[in-house]
């Protein structure tokens, strides 16, 4: 095996980011942790949200007055990609800031995140919070 090979080992990267950008930086501010925390916090909440959205039928929302004819509601379906977005963006900054962007790249992994319960959502980011680290 190449020396670069080992880089890589059945698919899954061993540098916690893979391929991702990084630079070596010097702050001062709120502790990462705490950043990490909130952020994490903001991953559950767009979750929970996504899941409370998508409990709704279209018709359980009141349409814009513009479009009474429409064959999709959309103030559903924005509310919805909104909420998938907000989530999506969240886990990807919550992942880089533990230091692993790495686990961004597993198939799909957004949409099975939002499929999971929210006891479930959290056992998995109580496993980023063990294995991660805002210190690099």
């Amino acid at each position: 095996m190449r020396e670069d090979d080992e880089e890589e080992f059945e698919g899954f990267p061993l540098l916690p980011n893979g391929a991702a950008y990084e630079r070596t930086e010097t702050r001062h501010g709120p502790p990462l942790d705490y950043v990490a925390q909130k952020l994490r916090s903001s991953v559950e909440m767009a979750h929970s949200t996504y899941n409370a959205i998508k409990s709704f039928s279209r018709e359980d929302l009141l349409r814009p007055p513009a479009a009474p004819r429409t064959a999709s509601s959309v103030t559903y379906d924005a509310m919805l990609s909104s909420a998938y977005a907000a989530f999506a963006y969240a886990l990807i900054a919550y992942l880089a800031l533990k230091n692993m962007l790495a686990a961004a790249s597993t198939d799909r992994l957004t949409e099975k995140l939002l499929q999971c319960s929210g006891d479930e959502l959290r056992r998995r980011l109580d496993r980023i919070d063990e294995e991660g680290t805002v210190t690099g």
